[in-house]
Parts: structure tokens; C-alpha cells; sequence
């Protein structure tokens, strides 16, 4: 009798000393997997933003150069349309704006499309500014703790750390709100989505045997995690917004602008363009006075 007691509690030692091994395996992933979350997440917050400033001091010139150049190639059109005729009445220049109109829609609504994707992207960096503005007046403790809350909460309720579909989808919930309450600088509802995830954690009652099979799935889960957290980071270092980007930080510690001088070269050849357009306006206006006569 006083054997099989023994050895119970031998068994029992055995299986609390895996328990232990098992969970210290999984914190050591799981703090890898929280660090690899927050670097995504505060780097693709900087890509959006450099996106945007990108948006508004180069893609605006880009905007500018198109649509003279699509007034170049219309201009063009009514020059090989009208070319060659006697003469041409009003009818016949409504008839050749009807066929500019159509052939170059496409281009026209591409054009027009730009004019909102940047009163969207005005809209945003306003936005950007305010949360940046926000983040560097944020005491450095709150920063951390804030970071610290994060990180906890996105590997504790990543979808795929979900045992079934249901709750799957509550994870996604939570996520969004996680992700939500961090990007607002909102520590306390962090805080309060924290405290649910300890009280959730504490009322789990599970047999010895139990838990162990458990954290092994739960490390698996972890490796998974951590591994599809490394591939976004190198998507996202392959992304060619980070190396452009790239390429500005590192001009810039050179004591060059690098999209300083990109717009300087945008806007000469914005006047190059602009000074043909001119002469082609000139050029139909003439053509069209010497065929009224």
C-alpha cells in the first residue's frame, strides 16, 4: 500500500515537472510571438503613415504630371481629327469633343479617382498626426505598460490559439477591440480586457493529465503563431513601400531628401510638360480660327 502511494506521488511529481517544462517552453514562444505582434504593428503603423506622406508630397506631383500629359494626348487627338479638313463647324468640334470624351474616358476617371484617394489620404495623416501627437506625450510608463498589455493580449486570444469555430470567431472579436483599445492609447479598457483573460484563465479546472496534453497543443499552436508572425515580417520587408522608405531613412542619414529631390524632378518635368500643353492649345485654337474662314 505504502509502495503504490510512492509511487503515485513519484508519477505525480514527474508529470507536475513536465506541467512546469511544458509552460516555461511556451512563455519563452509566446514572449518571442508578443514581440514579433507589437514590431508588425508598429511598423505597419509607420509604412501607413509614410504611405501617406508619400501620398500627399509625391503622388500629388505624379497626379499633376498625368493629367497634363492626358491633355497633351487629347490635344493630339484633336489635332489629327481636325487636320486635313476644309473646314469645321461647331457641330463638327462638339462631334470631336464627344470622341475625345470617349476615348480617353477611362483615363479621365482614373484622374478623377486620384483627386479623392487624396482628400482620403488628407484625412488620414490628420488622423496619423493626432495618434503620433498622442503617443509622444504618453508618459513613459504608460508607453510600456501599454506595449506590455498588447503584446499579453494578442497571443492570449490569437484566433488560431482558438480549440473550435465559435471560438475562433469570439477571439477575432476580442481582437479587433485589442487592436482598437492599443492604437487609441486606451490603457484602460487593455487593462480591463486583461483582467478577463486572468479571470477567464483562473477558472479553468483541468486534470493533471489534461493540462499537459494541453499545453503541448498549446505549444504547437505557439510555434504556428510565431512562425506565420515571421513570414509577415518578411512580406513586409519585401514590401516595396518599407524599401522605399528604406531608402529615404537611409539618404536622410546621408543629409540628403530623398523625396525632396524626387519632387524637384517631377516638377520640372511637370513645367516641361505644361509649357507643350500650352503650345498645343495655342496650336488647335489657331487651327480651328483658320478653318472658320
Amino acid at each position: 500500500m505504502l509502495g503504490d502511494t510512492r509511487f503515485g506521488l513519484e508519477v505525480s511529481s514527474q508529470m507536475e515537472q513536465e506541467i512546469a517544462d511544458w509552460e516555461a517552453r511556451i512563455r519563452e514562444k509566446e514572449a518571442e510571438a508578443e514581440s514579433l505582434t507589437l514590431e508588425i504593428r508598429e511598423l505597419s503603423f509607420a509604412l501607413n503613415q509614410f504611405q501617406i506622406d508619400y501620398h500627399l508630397k509625391i503622388g500629388v506631383l505624379y497626379a499633376q504630371l498625368d493629367r497634363i500629359k492626358l491633355q497633351i494626348e487629347e490635344y493630339r487627338h484633336r489635332h489629327q481629327t481636325l487636320r486635313g479638313r476644309q473646314g469645321a463647324t461647331t457641330e463638327d468640334l462638339a462631334q470631336v469633343e464627344e470622341v475625345v470624351k470617349t476615348t480617353f474616358d477611362r483615363q479621365r476617371r482614373k484622374v478623377g479617382d486620384f483627386d479623392q484617394q487624396t482628400e482620403q489620404a488628407q484625412q488620414n495623416h490628420a488622423r496619423y498626426a493626432k495618434l503620433e501627437k498622442e503617443k509622444v506625450e504618453l508618459a513613459d510608463e504608460v508607453k510600456e505598460d501599454l506595449k506590455n498589455l498588447y503584446r499579453g493580449l494578442s497571443i492570449k486570444y490569437h484566433p488560431d490559439k482558438a480549440k473550435d469555430e465559435p471560438e475562433r470567431e469570439r477571439f477575432h472579436v476580442l481582437m479587433v477591440k485589442i487592436n482598437q483599445a492599443y492604437e487609441d492609447n486606451d490603457r484602460p479598457k487593455l487593462r480591463e480586457l486583461m483582467d478577463q483573460a486572468e479571470r477567464e484563465e483562473a477558472i479553468k479546472s483541468e486534470m493533471s493529465s489534461e493540462k499537459l496534453a494541453r499545453l503541448k497543443q498549446d505549444y504547437q499552436k505557439t510555434i504556428a503563431i510565431l512562425d506565420q508572425l515571421k513570414r509577415e515580417i518578411q512580406q513586409i520587408r519585401e514590401n516595396k513601400t518599407y524599401c522605399l522608405r528604406t531608402s529615404v531613412q537611409e539618404a536622410s542619414e546621408q543629409g540628403r531628401d530623398l523625396l525632396q529631390e524626387l519632387a524637384e524632378n517631377i516638377s520640372r518635368e511637370i513645367e516641361q510638360d505644361q509649357t507643350s500643353l500650352n503650345e498645343l492649345i495655342e496650336e488647335y485654337r489657331l487651327l480651328i480660327n483658320e478653318m472658320a474662314y
